[in-house]
């Protein structure tokens, strides 16, 4: 769920993009709604423990969320890998077609 807005971050601060104006409002209920998940799931779980007596639930929740943040890492380094690369060849099309191409460039060079 956090993914696009991780890719939109990091592409403001790696590739120094425009933040889109209402990128932060949407950080901060995006932030809200998971939290809520989160601690509404944690007390869920709390209650079937007292009732029923599992042991694994809150490991299992917090098991859950690192595969979340990590895979949500992972996706957020592929997509700008992805943006990076289309630069670099537009950057090298640009090139052999004997065009001006500073601003793709200078991007494509600032990454690496």
């Amino acid at each position: 769920m956090l993914t696009p807005l991780a890719t939109a971050m990091a592409n403001k601060a790696l590739l120094k993009q425009p933040t889109p104006y209402k990128l932060w409002p949407t950080v901060f209920v995006t932030l809200a709604g998971s939290v809520m998940i989160v601690v509404g799931n944690y007390l869920d779980t709390q209650h079937q423990h007292a009732e029923h007596g599992n042991p694994h639930s809150v490991h299992d929740m917090a098991i859950g969320l690192s595969l979340a943040v990590v895979s949500m890492l992972l996706l957020t380094a592929y997509l700008l890998s992805l943006q990076v690369g289309v630069d670099a060849r537009l950057c090298a099309w640009q090139a052999g077609r004997k065009r001006h191409a500073a601003g793709a460039c200078a991007r494509v060079l600032l990454c690496c």
